[in-house]
């Protein structure tokens, strides 16, 4: 999914900067809205509500699944994709300046925020797929100075200093991956709620099916 995520950004970045496109902030975010919102709805309410409810795979009525699980995107299945790569385009709508500026300074840190955004994700509240959208907004900012940047790896010039820039997005994103597999094994060793075991890939693997 990271994967999907980086080409959306890469095409957000190609219409921003390449094309000039979604300088006006309510038809993009109104064309966004239709294209995302509406088949999110439309999906959760003829086909994942009533299979869900068909298939006995929620203790709920189908009105209060159709309520936690698709209104409020609690428990949405596969959808939750959709609902937060809205809400990524929501928040580029919000930071499109900062995103835009073409100062390494800035770049640096629009990087490092989504970052440390990413990490902290899993603490942030559930609803409406908010802590999704905060996880993947890395790789979306990634995609966007994949972009920017790769067509200037051609240029001797600014070779070296692109190459330094994306071996430096590269080592933040093995520390991302890093991160998202084994933080919370490091978490439970650090408070002794976990056993000293010689294998720990059990807990990763929990972790793993816990989270998604």
């Amino acid at each position: 999914m990271p994967a999907f995520v980086m080409l959306s950004g890469c095409i957000y970045g190609y219409s921003v900067d390449n094309l000039g496109k979604y300088a006006q902030p309510v038809p993009f975010i109104k064309r966004k809205a239709q294209r995302l919102l509406i088949p999110y709805i439309c999906f959760g309410t003829l086909y994942v509500a009533p299979i869900i409810y068909a298939l006995r795979l929620t203790d709920l009525s189908i009105g209060q699944y159709f309520l936690e699980g698709i209104v409020l995107a609690l428990d949405c299945k596969h959808l939750w994709y959709i609902l937060a790569l809205f809400w990524i385009y929501f928040l580029a709508l919000l930071l499109r300046k900062i995103i835009s500026a073409r100062k390494k300074q800035v770049e640096i840190m629009v990087i490092l925020g989504s970052f440390l955004l990413s990490v902290c994700a899993k603490h942030l509240p559930d609803i409406f797929q908010l802590s999704s959208a905060a996880e993947y907004w890395f790789y979306f900012i990634l995609g966007v100075y994949v972009n920017r940047y790769f067509p200037q790896l051609s240029s001797p010039k600014r070779r070296c200093v692109d190459w330094v820039a994306i071996l430096l997005c590269a080592a933040i994103l093995l520390l991302r991956v890093f991160l998202d597999k084994y933080l919370f094994v490091i978490y439970l060793r650090a408070f002794r709620l976990l056993p000293d075991y010689k294998n720990i890939s059990i807990y990763v693997s929990f972790e793993q099916n816990a989270s998604r």
